[in-house]
């Protein structure tokens, strides 16, 4: 009889110290946690090579530390760029009062 429907491990990066790799092949699945801003692009390709080459099932990635206002681009990036057209353009406020122009 289990006790448990799921135990998470949490480990030492991956690229620095072979604890994640030695506990990966022991557990049904691994998510690769990244950090926003710290964890290069090469950085979590590998490890996820790494990974697949030991024969561990990647369930998912998260990312941590991500703030989308502070993103140079994606969703709110180009919110706030259609936002200032229609403002510049058409007079349009909108809800965004925080903005300062």
């Amino acid at each position: 009889m289990a006790q448990f429907d799921m135990i998470l491990i949490d480990t030492p990066p991956m690229l620095t110290i072979p604890d994640a790799r030695v506990m990966g092949r022991l557990a049904d699945g691994v998510v690769l946690v990244v950090r926003a801003a710290k964890t290069t692009r090469d950085a979590a390709l590998a490890s996820r090579a790494r990974l697949r080459e030991d024969g561990v099932r990647v369930i998912g990635t998260i990312m941590n530390d991500w703030n989308p206002k502070r993103s140079p681009s994606g969703y709110y990036g180009y919110y706030d760029g259609y936002h200032r057209y229609y403002k510049k353009y058409y007079g349009y406020q909108g809800n965004n009062s925080d903005e300062g122009s």
